[in-house]
C-alpha cells in the first residue's frame, strides 16, 4: 500500500497551508519527500535512499514560474553556488514560455516565439528549427522547418481533409481522408501507398480495414462487453487467412487470458493486481514474480530464475538483472549496462539535462565498437539517429506530422565515401502508433498488427508475407526475416536494434528487463514506480508516450450520453490500441447514427464526441469546458499528488519538459473529427 505523508501545522518548511504533500511511502517503506516554499510552491524534492548531493531543487520567478532547475551537488538543502545547474526557463511578458537553456555539458538553448494572437510562431534550438501558420480562425495551416513543410486543408467540419509533404515546391506525399457523408466516419485514407478503405460494423466500430494490396482486415469483438475478440488478414474479401490472431478469453476486467495466432495458442495469468504472472505457449512457460513495488524478482524463465538474482535499490533502479548489471547517474537515469563480470564490456550511456538519451556506447577493453548518438527538436521529438561502427556511418533523419514520422532519410557513409541516400516515406491510421504502410525505393509494404497493436507481418504490393515478427511477453521481438529492415514493430513503437531498446518519445524501454532506463518525466504521477513498464501487464496496455500506462477509469462520465433515450447510460468498453485504453460508449446503441463516445484525458476533463463529429470537454465535475480552458492549462485534478515531482513541475510550470509537450498533443490526436492542434497547446507557466 502506498502512504501519502501531508505536512501538518507548525511544518515550517511545508508552506501554503496544512495540506502539502510531504512525502509518499511506498509498500516497501521506501520514502520521496518534498519540501515547499511559504507560497506552496515546490522547492525541493529527493528519491529514497539518494543522497542529499542528489537532491533536486526548483527556483521560481517573481511570478511564480519555474525559473531554474538544479542539483544540490553541496548537500546542503540550499539554493546557492555549490549546486548543479540543470535547466533554465525564460518567459514572455504575459507569460509564454520564450527560452529554456539545458545547462548539462554545456548551454543548449530551446527558443520559442508567438505571433500577435499568441500562438506559437517559431521554435528552434540547435538540432531543428520550425514556423508556424494559421487560418483566420487559428487552425494550423503550415509548418515549416528548412526546405520541408507539411501543409493542412480542413473540411467545413473541422477534420483534417488533406495533409500535403513538400521539399521546397515539390510534393513528396499527399494524404487525402475522405469521410462518409452520412455517418461522417473516417471512410478512406488516399495515400502514396494507395487507398485504404475503413468500414464500421453495425456498432460504429472498425469492422474492416482493406489495405490497397487487398489484403483485408476484419475485426471481432464480443456482443455483451465489445472486447476485440479478435483480427483476421484475409488475402481479399472472401480469400484464405493470411493471418488470424484471436482473443477468445477475458477475466472480468477485460485483461486477455488466452490469444492465439494461427492455431497457436498462449494462455495468460495474472496476479491480484492483474500484472502478469504467467505466458503459456505449449511447453514453454514464462513465469515471473514481483515485489511490493513491481520491480521483477524472477523470471521470465526457469533458467533465469535459478540463475540470475534480481537486485534493485531504494529507489527502485535494478542493479541486476536478467543477464547484466546496472549503474546509474545522479538523476536515476541508466549510465552503465556491464556485459561481463570483469566490466571490460559495456554500454555507456550519456544524457541531457531533460533526461533524454543521447548517446550510447558499446565499449569492449577500452575500445569504441560502435557509438548510437540521438538528436530531438523543440517538442522533444527524436529527428535524428546516427550509429558509428568501425568506419561506417549510418544516419536516419526524421520528419514529421504530429506524432508520426512521415519521411525517414537514411544516409551511410564509408570513410571518406560519398553517402548513399535511401528515403522512406510511412503512411499512419487514425490511432497513435498505428503505421499502415511505408514505400521505399518505389515499393510499397504493408503493416499488419494485433490487438495490442505489435506489428505481427509486413506484406507486400503482391500480398507476399516479407517479414513477420514474434514477441515474447515484455516485447523482445524475432523477426523471421532479419534483412528486411523496419524499425515499426512491438505495440507500433520503434524498435532500436543497435541498442537493444524501445523508443517511446520521452523514454526507452528495454524489453529484456521489462522496464524503462530512465525515470518517468511525470514522476510518481506515473505510479510509486518510476521505471515500470504499463504497470506489469503488457499482454493489455501500451504506454505510447513513455509516461504513463492509461489505467481504466473508476466512473463514467457525468454527462448524459449525447442522442441518447431515456435509461441510456455509459458503458466502458478497453481498447488497448486506443492510447487512453478505451472509451466509454452508450450502453443502448443509439440508432441511426454513429455512435457517440467519451474518454477521460489526462490533462484533467472529459472529452465527449457526440458521433457527428464534434467534440465537447467537460470536467471532472460535467462543467462544459472551452479547448483553451481544457489543454491550456493543467488543473488540479489532473495532478492528485499536486507537485509532486521535479519532472511534474516542469511539465506544469513550463508545459514543455522531456517529452511532456508531444504527449499532451499526442492525446488530442487520435480523433480524426478534429484538427490535430499540437503546436497550438499554449506554453504557458501555470502551476498544477
Amino acid at each position: 500500500m502506498t502512504e501519502l505523508l501531508y505536512s501538518g501545522a507548525g511544518c515550517a518548511s511545508c508552506g501554503g497551508g496544512v495540506d502539502k504533500l510531504v512525502g509518499v511511502k511506498d509498500a516497501k517503506g521506501q520514502q520521496t519527500d518534498f519540501t515547499y516554499d511559504a507560497t506552496g510552491q515546490l522547492t525541493s524534492e529527493i528519491a529514497p535512499g539518494d543522497p542529499a548531493s542528489r537532491r533536486l531543487l526548483y527556483v521560481y520567478t517573481d511570478a511564480g514560474q519555474l525559473k531554474e532547475k538544479r542539483r544540490d551537488a553541496d548537500g546542503d538543502g540550499l539554493v546557492g553556488s555549490g549546486d548543479q545547474l540543470v535547466l533554465g526557463f525564460a518567459y514572455t511578458p504575459d507569460g509564454k514560455l520564450a527560452s529554456k537553456t539545458d545547462h548539462l555539458g554545456g548551454t543548449a538553448t530551446t527558443t520559442y516565439g508567438y505571433n500577435a494572437q499568441g500562438r506559437l510562431q517559431s521554435a528552434a534550438n540547435a538540432a531543428a528549427s520550425y514556423e508556424f501558420t494559421y487560418f483566420d480562425n487559428g487552425w494550423p495551416k503550415s509548418v515549416t522547418s528548412g526546405s520541408r513543410s507539411v501543409e493542412y486543408v480542413y473540411d467545413a467540419a473541422g477534420r483534417r481533409e488533406l495533409v500535403t509533404v513538400k521539399e521546397g515546391t515539390t510534393v513528396l506525399q499527399s494524404l487525402d481522408t475522405v469521410y462518409d457523408a452520412t455517418t461522417k466516419e473516417l471512410k478512406e485514407i488516399v495515400s502514396p501507398a494507395g487507398t485504404f478503405a475503413f468500414a464500421p460494423d453495425a456498432w460504429g466500430r472498425r469492422g474492416s480495414l482493406t489495405y490497397p494490396n487487398g489484403v483485408v482486415a476484419t475485426y471481432a469483438y464480443n456482443a455483451q462487453t465489445d472486447w476485440l475478440t479478435g483480427i483476421g488478414y484475409k488475402d481479399d474479401a472472401a480469400g484464405p487467412l493470411l493471418l488470424d490472431i484471436a482473443y477468445p478469453e477475458h477475466d472480468k476486467v477485460g485483461n486477455r487470458k488466452a490469444r492465439v495466432e494461427d492455431n497457436v495458442a498462449t494462455g495468460y495469468g495474472y496476479d491480484a493486481t492483474y500484472q502478469l504472472r504467467s505466458a503459456t505457449t505449449g511447453p514453454s512457460v514464462e513465469a515471473f514474480d514481483y515485489d511490493a513495488v513491481g520491480n521483477r524478482e524472477s523470471g521470465p524463465t526457469v533458467k533465469e530464475t535459478t540463475a540470475a538474482s534480481y537486485d534493485h535499490d531504494a529507489g527502485n533502479r535494478m542493479l541486476l538483472g536478467r543477464q547484466f548489471t546496472y549503474e546509474y547517474d545522479e538523476f536515476g537515469n541508466q549510465a552503465f549496462r556491464y556485459l561481463d563480470a570483469a566490466h571490460s564490456k559495456f554500454w555507456q550511456y550519456s544524457w541531457d539535462g531533460e533526461n533524454r538519451l543521447i548517446e550510447a556506447r558499446l565499449v569492449k577493453a577500452g575500445a569504441t565498437l560502435r557509438t548510437v548518438s540521438f538528436a530531438y527538436d523543440p517538442f522533444g521529438r527524436r529527428i535524428e539517429k546516427r550509429v558509428v561502427e568501425g568506419t561506417t556511418a549510418t544516419t536516419y533523419g526524421y520528419f514529421y506530422d504530429a506524432e508520426d514520422i512521415v519521411l525517414e532519410t537514411k544516409a551511410v557513409q564509408v570513410g571518406a565515401g560519398t553517402p548513399v541516400i535511401t528515403d522512406t516515406q510511412y503512411v499512419h491510421g487514425p490511432g497513435i502508433d498505428e503505421p499502415l504502410a511505408m514505400v521505399r525505393n518505389g515499393q510499397s509494404y504493408f503493416y499488419h498488427a494485433d490487438g495490442l497493436g505489435s506489428i505481427v507481418a509486413i506484406t507486400d504490393a503482391a500480398k507476399n508475407i516479407v517479414q513477420q515478427y514474434a514477441y515474447d511477453s515484455f516485447g523482445m521481438v524475432t523477426p523471421s526475416n532479419p534483412d528486411f529492415e523496419n524499425s515499426y514493430t512491438y505495440t507500433g513503437r520503434e524498435w532500436d536494434k543497435e541498442v537493444g531498446l524501445y523508443y517511446y518519445r520521452a523514454r526507452y524501454y528495454d524489453p529484456m528487463e521489462g522496464r524503462f532506463i530512465s525515470k518517468d518525466p511525470i514522476g510518481l504521477n506515473g505510479g510509486i514506480n518510476v521505471y515500470a513498464y504499463v504497470q506489469n501487464n503488457p499482454v493489455n496496455w501500451t504506454d505510447p508516450s513513455g509516461l504513463a500506462a492509461v489505467p481504466v477509469p473508476s466512473g463514467a462520465p457525468p454527462v448524459p450520453v449525447p442522442g441518447g433515450g431515456a435509461g441510456t447510460g455509459w458503458k466502458w468498453n478497453p481498447n488497448p490500441q486506443n492510447s487512453r485504453g478505451g472509451s466509454w460508449g452508450p450502453s443502448v446503441p443509439v440508432k441511426g447514427r454513429s455512435q457517440p463516445s467519451a474518454s477521460w484525458d489526462p490533462e484533467g476533463h472529459w472529452d465527449v464526441d457526440d458521433g457527428t463529429g464534434n467534440r465537447q470537454r467537460h470536467g471532472e465535475d460535467g462543467t462544459p469546458m472551452t479547448p483553451e480552458e481544457a489543454h491550456g492549462k493543467k488543473d488540479k485534478e489532473s495532478c492528485p499528488t499536486e507537485g509532486v515531482t521535479a519532472e511534474s513541475v516542469a511539465a506544469g510550470a513550463a508545459a514543455i519538459t522531456t517529452g511532456y509537450f508531444i504527449y499532451r498533443g499526442a492525446r488530442m490526436i487520435p480523433s480524426v473529427a478534429i484538427p490535430a492542434l499540437w503546436w497550438t497547446i499554449p506554453i504557458n507557466a501555470t502551476a498544477m
